[in-house]
């Protein structure tokens, strides 16, 4: 059973990061350890983890003019935190709406996590002042004012736990810059990046390392353990 569940949070991590690709790669990791050994195992449970994480992109909705607005949807994937600015991003889906996304900032401590539904009031922004909105709606609201419902328990939840849990124990172990650039390495995203560290990368062709390569590297890096582990 814990085997089956590391497989499955490996999984699923694998496709949050790299949508179908990773989803690809669980799917052909599964049966390639599934042919060598003869027989089901463990191993096939990051399969369906993996496709219940991959994310179909949706349309942007409409802006809201700038100004007071209601804050309300639920919280999706990709949460990430500024922690010099002591804010929290999210992507919301309004509540009530099948397509359409909004990004949300909160201004101080919000333990977010995906399938919570939040509501309260802040104000409407212009998307160029939040790195990463690509085009969305942006929302800025205090943490006092947001209502947090907390919403089932699911795989995407769970991946999304241990991500900021990580996360996290990479900041309380390397402070600073230095911290911020190990979590984009090993888990792919994290804390907002100093635009001057993100320009470096990108002069020295190396901005991939911040987006899913290290995190491709270092899920790989477990699958792999894990499957000679097993073989062994």
């Amino acid at each position: 059973m814990l085997s089956a569940t590391l497989w499955a949070v490996g999984g699923a991590l694998l496709a949050q990061e790299a949508s179908l690709p990773g989803a690809a790669l669980a799917l052909a990791t599964a049966a390639l350890l599934t042919s060598a050994r003869g027989r089901t195992g463990p191993w096939l449970a990051a399969v369906p983890a993996a496709l219940a994480a991959v994310e179909v992109p949706a349309r942007a909705m409409e802006a809201p003019r700038p100004g007071p607005v209601r804050v309300a949807g639920e919280v999706l994937g990709g949460i990430r935190r500024d922690v010099t600015a002591d804010q929290t991003v999210v992507t919301l889906r309004p509540l009530g709406q099948t397509a359409g996304r909004v990004t949300c900032v909160v201004n101080g401590s919000a333990p977010l996590l995906p399938g919570d539904t939040v509501d309260g009031i802040g104000r409407a922004q212009a998307p160029s002042v939040v790195t990463g909105a690509r085009g969305r709606p942006v929302l800025l609201i205090q943490a006092g004012a947001l209502r947090i419902a907390r919403g089932p328990p699911s795989w995407r939840r769970l991946t999304e736990r241990c991500r900021l849990m990580l996360e996290r124990s990479l900041l309380n172990t390397v402070s600073g810059v230095e911290g911020v650039l190990l979590c984009h390495l090993v888990l792919g995203h994290g804390p907002t990046l100093d635009g001057r560290v993100v320009s470096a990368h990108r002069a020295t062709g190396l901005s991939h390392l911040l987006a899913v390569s290290g995190a491709h590297a270092s899920m790989l890096g477990f699958m792999l353990g894990a499957a000679f582990a097993a073989i062994s």
